[in-house]
């Protein structure tokens, strides 16, 4: 079986640590998919991973990958060419006919190497839009992508999916004594969970954390890896992020927000955790509440008069939304919009309901008993205390039922839910080295190394 993974920013650095021992321990023949030439050679050189560089031309539509585009739209419903191009946080910018042409090149070259090299099975994300077409590609070719997810909650714990919003997982294990006395340790003890592992909002998008992080790195990465990754920083900030830094600064000038310590003791508080944009997940997802001014808006007319709702901006999404954006979301009735310099640890013990697209964020508050409202299909819906909503004019309705619920059956479905997470789930984290530089550690590696072997194997045995 030949297993590829798609090479995503930084954690291309990641993958190709694990693909090198994957070849080397196991005798696998393990590709990564770059779009950069430049970082195809780097691969090759610095780990012996073969690079399957997919040569794109941005100046002329290519024919044979539109026809391809066709033929995919034609068997998925969820798949179209301009979805994928407008869920993407670059190629959004670009011109449209450029973006069109770009993915049509890259999709023909990707079927191209994909069949010449006979690949089985790619692991990858799917936040952009590249990673959004390999993956209705690989279905449509007969074969498999998967995306290995961090489970959030669980430390150091992965899941593998074969799609951004399928709760069924690939392994499946009744759940045994053991395990349930260690989940519900987890529990028990959810208070001292790291719910977020965002350390800081605001402060997390200003140049001296950068700075602090890249000399983390220094003593993390082989100098090599190192000084590669850093200029494949530099030139994201030169060409993205700059602006972002620009808004992050204007924002915390220009936005008035607010904390909510003991201030409003007679309300109820609802929580709406925005996402980034654009991104697959509210774009693709669920694509009729993508509109997140629109959504919070009509949450605050439906929500009862008791409610306040509390907006809160998505961790990296500080300095990715325009102030004028934020000073309208600032403006919606019977709302406050949270002070983002202030984690969701210190304050979501005294939240009532939170609403979000598909946030993990309702995965981590169902560990306090907190009933969520989604408004996609997620893997974590199998928790009781998660309800997917398909209008929000259901949302009073939904709160009034919640409320009828007895505590002690939900708490024993939660933890059922809770087992089937941890009993689905493989030891390993993924995460972006240069946010996390532990991630490359030997320990990890290792983990990762067996996770997948012993993954790979489930899926052969399938076959």
């Amino acid at each position: 079986m030949k297993v590829a993974f798609f090479d995503n920013g930084n954690l291309g650095l990641l993958f190709c640590r694990l693909a090198q021992r994957l070849q080397e321990r196991h005798d696998m023949e393990v590709y990564i998919i770059c779009l950069s030439y430049k970082k195809a050679q780097f691969y090759e050189k610095r780990f012996g991973v073969k690079s399957l560089y997919t040569n794109i031309n941005d100046h002329q539509r290519h024919q044979s990958g539109e026809e391809v585009i066709r033929n995919l739209e034609y068997k998925f419903d969820a798949f179209s060419l301009n979805k994928a191009i407008m869920l993407d946080r670059v190629l959004s910018e670009w011109n449209a006919v450029k973006a069109a042409n770009f993915l049509t090149s890259f999709t023909y070259n990707l079927k191209k190497v994909i069949e010449q090299e006979d690949i089985d099975i790619i692991f990858g994300e799917i936040t952009w839009a590249v990673e959004y077409i390999s993956y209705y590609l690989m279905q449509y070719l007969g074969k498999h992508y998967y995306n290995p997810l961090n489970t959030s909650v669980i430390p150091g714990r992965l899941c593998f999916l074969n799609s951004y919003n399928d709760n069924s997982f690939i392994k499946n294990i009744e759940s045994g004594n053991e395990v349930n006395e260690v989940v519900e340790g987890f529990m028990k003890d959810r208070m001292q969970i790291n719910i977020n592992n965002q350390a800081s909002f605001l402060k997390s998008k200003l140049p001296p954390n950068f700075v602090k992080r890249s000399k983390n790195l220094l003593f993390t990465y082989n100098k090599e890896d190192y000084r590669y990754a850093l200029q494949l920083k530099l030139k994201i900030l030169k060409k993205y992020a700059i602006r972002s830094q620009i808004n992050a600064i204007k924002t915390s000038l220009f936005v008035n927000f607010k904390d909510i310590k003991d201030k409003y003791p007679n309300k109820k508080l609802a929580l709406l955790a925005l996402h980034v944009q654009p991104e697959a997940t509210p774009d693709t997802v669920a694509p009729e509440f993508s509109n997140q001014l629109e959504l919070a808006r009509n949450i605050s007319k439906n929500l009862p008069s008791d409610y306040l709702l509390l907006i809160k901006e998505h961790p990296n999404g500080i300095g990715s939304r325009a102030v004028h954006e934020l000073l309208q979301f600032r403006n919606i009735p019977n709302s406050i919009l949270l002070d983002p310099f202030e984690s969701t640890n210190t304050f979501i013990k005294n939240i009532d309901v939170v609403f979000t697209i598909a946030g993990t964020i309702s995965f981590e508050a169902s560990l306090y008993g907190i009933h969520s409202f989604v408004f996609s299909d997620v893997y974590y819906n199998i928790f009781p205390y998660v309800t997917k909503v398909n209008n929000v004019k259901e949302i009073k309705q939904e709160l009034s039922n919640r409320e009828k619920l007895p505590k002690d059956e939900l708490y024993q479905k939660n933890l059922s839910a809770y087992v089937k997470v941890y009993n689905n789930s493989f030891e390993g984290d993924i995460y972006d080295p240069f946010l996390k530089p532990k991630v490359l550690e030997e320990k990890n590696i290792i983990n990762l190394e067996k996770t997948f072997v012993q993954f790979i194997r489930t899926i052969m045995e399938r076959e």
